[in-house]
């Protein structure tokens, strides 16, 4: 029996196009620092993972790492961390902090796979295993790190950054300086905390109106910015608030940084109705082998900042130029 079967088009039905092939991902710009042995390797997976590259740059010490990935023309980083160098871990932080802009996959040892779990905290976007580096683990981790760099870029600049100042916002700064003074302290290492406030904005606000006062902000956060190293943290943290964490500085250095501080302030202000605006700055210090919290040094340096401002008996004028130092670490800038 034959049987013939009519089939109709349903009316108002469409045959669905075929998907758009994706677009080729741009070819990658990467960076291998680490031993020598570690580079060699590394340059070898990546040359058989499939991945294009524009550009393959070979560094290997992590100290030497910040010309190649400072001046923009890295899209990723694979860092192998020294297996006979203690300080590895902490090279890498600070040159993380001083570069966030750049993905950083991080490889180490079986044995310190403890290492790559810290190096997440740290801001690293992947970890390899030393041992179990191969083609496929490597082209997962590049694009891995990349893409995912991308996303958490856009959510850090939501609720990590000062909108007027572009700093990091108190939650921003927080989350990073819990972090790197707890490797301080692991390390032995010193970190001073300044908390530094603007004189008078209240009068600038008054006098000039907000728009200038949102300007001197502006001024002010550029100056510290710009003054202390890539590596050490600013912040915004309230209206005229500003903290900044510098990581293997102590007490010592202070009074130098924070004239250097009040150099460029000065010479963004000037000429201008705000020229001679100061800050006021307060200090506490973390020495190597204490077990202070960053909440007890915000205290300190708040409590330092208070206590010399009543021993003055009067705010300096803010747009006054004058400056005053104290024993108690606290000096307007």
């Amino acid at each position: 029996m034959n049987v013939r079967l009519h089939v109709r088009p349903l009316a108002g039905r469409t045959t669905p196009a075929p998907p758009a092939p994706e677009a080729a991902a741009p070819p990658l710009r990467v960076v291998l620092v680490g031993p020598r042995r570690d580079v060699v390797r590394m340059r070898d997976r990546l040359a058989t993972t499939g991945i294009a590259v524009a550009s393959c740059i070979e560094v290997t010490r992590i100290a030497d790492a910040w010309p190649a990935l400072g001046n923009g023309d890295a899209d990723v980083a694979v860092v192998a961390l020294p297996s006979d160098h203690a300080d590895g871990m902490l090279a890498f932080t600070r040159l993380q902090a001083a570069i966030p802009d750049v993905p950083f996959v991080v490889v180490v040892e079986r044995a310190c796979e403890r290492d790559g779990l810290e190096a997440l905290r740290f801001g690293a976007q992947e970890y390899l295993v030393r041992e179990r580096l191969d083609a496929d683990a490597l082209a997962r981790s590049l694009r891995c790190a990349v893409a995912r760099h991308r996303h958490l870029a856009v959510l850090r600049e939501m609720s990590f950054t000062d909108p007027l100042t572009g700093l990091h916002n108190r939650r921003g700064f927080r989350m990073l300086a819990e972090a790197h003074l707890q490797l301080a302290r692991r390390n032995g290492r010193t970190a001073t905390l300044l908390y530094a406030d603007v004189d008078g904005l209240k009068v600038i606000n008054d006098v000039y109106g907000h728009a200038e006062g949102d300007r001197a902000l502006v001024r002010v956060a550029r100056a510290l910015r710009g003054t202390l190293r890539r590596s050490d943290l600013v912040a915004r943290i309230g209206g005229d608030e500003f903290v900044a964490l510098l990581l293997e500085g102590g007490a010592g250095g202070v009074d130098v940084t924070l004239e250097r501080v009040r150099e460029a302030l000065q010479r963004d202000l000037a000429p201008g109705p705000l020229q001679g605006m100061a800050l006021s700055v307060g200090h506490a210090v973390l020495e190597p082998g204490a077990e202070i919290e960053l909440g007890d040094l915000l205290s300190r340096a708040d409590r330092q900042l208070y206590r010399s401002r009543r021993r003055r008996g009067s705010r300096p004028d803010a747009l006054s130029g004058r400056n005053a130092s104290t024993a108690s670490g606290r000096s307007a800038a």
